[in-house]
């Protein structure tokens, strides 16, 4: 009886022990993936934020190539977009990652509230990342005689020699850079998404095997003794 006991509490601790390693693994990628996503984020805030104020400073200084006199010509709908989602997937994210770190919520005090808090950024961040790249293919394929700044700048970003002997602020020569980092703002919301998909994986995965554990293993350790 006394071996059948200790056997018992032998096997239990084992169980515990790697499930506390599996749990802390299971953290570390989730906050990776949290990180990653902060960072992408937040470079997609700052190229959207770059080109959107190229194209101001351009309209304000009467550059010819942004077509002053029409400047109902472009839709800046699509960076507004990118900046104010890419803003609040930042303060989400980083949200996530702060709150992780009280004791009050981490995976072994509270593994229910942790995994869902997880997956209610995850699932903010995932509809937020949809909406972006909805919102911006929609302007993109839209018909009409107007443009994005992303349509625009990549229709004329090709080798502009004509344009060496004119004042910067006055010519093109920029274009290339900001149809890159348009198109880098679009595409870089695909990590994103993904990221952002597979912690909600991890969250629903954490979420189900905390409904499954008991809530009080020490009872199951008293009923076994007696």
């Amino acid at each position: 009886m006394v071996f059948q006991v200790y056997r018992n509490m032998t096997h239990r601790t084992i169980a515990a022990m790697s499930d506390r390693s599996s749990s802390r693994f299971t953290r570390v990628v989730e906050l990776v993936l949290q990180v990653l996503t902060t960072i992408i984020a937040a470079a997609i805030i700052g190229t959207s934020a770059h080109v959107y104020h190229a194209h101001q400073a351009g309209l304000s200084s009467q550059n010819p190539v942004w077509l002053p006199l029409w400047p109902d010509h472009f839709e800046t709908t699509g960076n507004k977009v990118m900046i104010g989602t890419s803003s609040a997937i930042v303060f989400l994210t980083l949200l996530y990652i702060a709150i992780s770190f009280f004791p009050k919520f981490s995976h072994n005090h509270q593994p229910k509230l942790s995994a869902l808090l997880l997956v209610g950024v995850s699932t903010l961040c995932i509809l937020l990342a949809i909406s972006s790249l909805v919102v911006s293919s929609l302007l993109e394929r839209r018909t009409g005689s107007g443009d994005t700044i992303r349509s625009w700048t990549c229709k004329f970003s090709g080798p502009a020699t004509a344009w060496s002997l004119i004042p910067s602020n006055m010519s093109s020569k920029s274009f290339r850079t900001l149809c890159t980092q348009s198109l880098f703002s679009f595409y870089a919301m695909i990590p994103v998404l993904t990221f952002q998909t597979m912690a909600l994986f991890l969250g629903v995965s954490r979420l189900m095997r905390s409904k499954q554990e008991p809530e009080s293993p020490m009872m199951g350790d008293k009923s076994s003794v007696y």
